[in-house]
């Protein structure tokens, strides 16, 4: 269940089981379950953002999810990519949001999901998208440096992407690079990348 569902259903159950417990009202004009039911949706909203700050539950590998941040997203990625033996990307949305893609049954060519195109460029849940990330275990064969698609992408879409590897982070970016000649340039190194 998402968090709105989580809330609505235990403060149903908590003031339930005040009113049946002969719980004291908040008001004269309420019952015990209003006291329940406050006190119980608290608890889980409080308990919610505790483990996920704003960014809601872990993504997962059939649906995606958001992260609360760019720096929980990239560690994310790292360490799903490497646990999974997967390419796992992310979106950073318009809005400052972070989505990581869902990531079963993914490969190195099928990093690219979950985007709507439109005539002015692409979007997640009504939101555009303006630089993806992506990470892949070297075990795989993942290439150190990017590739022709991650070119491809940036142009196409008029989005940043972002590659990285075990060391280093690649940018292709749709305004530098138009030919590929020679390997792209390293952009930073993935620790100060990280801590951006």
């Amino acid at each position: 269940m998402d968090i709105e569902a989580k809330v609505a259903v235990s403060a149903a159950i908590g003031g339930t089981a005040a009113a049946i417990g002969g719980g004291k009202p908040v008001r004269p004009v309420r019952g015990g379950f209003a006291t329940g039911a406050i006190t119980d949706a608290y608890v889980v909203l409080f308990n919610h953002l505790a483990q996920h700050g704003s960014g809601g539950d872990e993504p997962t590998k059939k649906g995606g999810g958001y992260v609360k941040d760019r720096e929980s997203g990239l560690n994310f990625l790292e360490q799903t990519a490497e646990q999974e033996q997967v390419e796992v990307s992310m979106y950073e949305l318009e809005t400052g949001e972070y989505f990581v893609n869902p990531w079963e049954g993914n490969s190195i060519d099928e990093s690219h999901q979950n985007f709507e195109v439109r005539s002015d460029g692409i979007y997640h849940d009504g939101s555009r998208i303006v630089a993806q990330y992506h990470y892949g275990p070297a075990k795989l064969g993942y290439s150190s440096e990017g590739g022709y698609n991650d070119m491809q992408f940036a142009h196409r879409y008029n989005v940043t992407v972002f590659h990285i590897s075990s060391k280093y982070v690649y940018r292709f970016s749709p305004k530098e690079l138009w030919y590929w000649i020679d390997p792209p340039t390293r952009f930073m190194a993935k620790d100060q990348f990280y801590n951006k």
